[in-house]
């Protein structure tokens, strides 16, 4: 439920590292205090209103992208009224271990924010 609900989280790869960390047969599955307050936090974020907006092609669009070192991030906002923006659309998505050693990764999420939303 939480990953059809991702597109109104604002930077939900981020803040679900720490348990999707965990899911690597690689690791050992133990449940500490970063894993519990990502869901927390999550479930918090769920919990509030979504506050998204419906596009609107005649005013002018804003789109604005995230990287860190292990996830991308993308928003698409519209100016509104005088000195105000609404969000349209959040993504975001977890980097693959190769992509996580590129150099230049905010380019990578400008092309994956560009792509995602070629239809706005």
């Amino acid at each position: 439920m939480a990953n059809y609900l991702a597109r109104f989280v604002p930077n939900y790869s981020d803040i679900l590292f720490p348990p999707t960390s965990m899911l690597s047969n690689k690791v050992t599955f133990v449940w500490e205090e970063p894993q519990e307050a990502a869901f927390q936090k999550l479930k918090k974020i769920l919990l509030s209103d979504p506050v998204l907006m419906v596009f609107n092609s005649g005013k002018e669009t804003i789109v604005t992208t995230n990287a860190s070192s292990y996830g991308l991030g993308v928003t698409i906002c519209q100016k509104q009224a005088v000195r105000r923006r609404s969000v349209i659309a959040y993504a975001s998505r977890s980097l693959t271990p190769t992509e996580s050693r590129y150099a230049q990764i905010e380019k990578l999420a400008v092309m994956w924010g560009c792509e995602k939303f070629r239809a706005f």
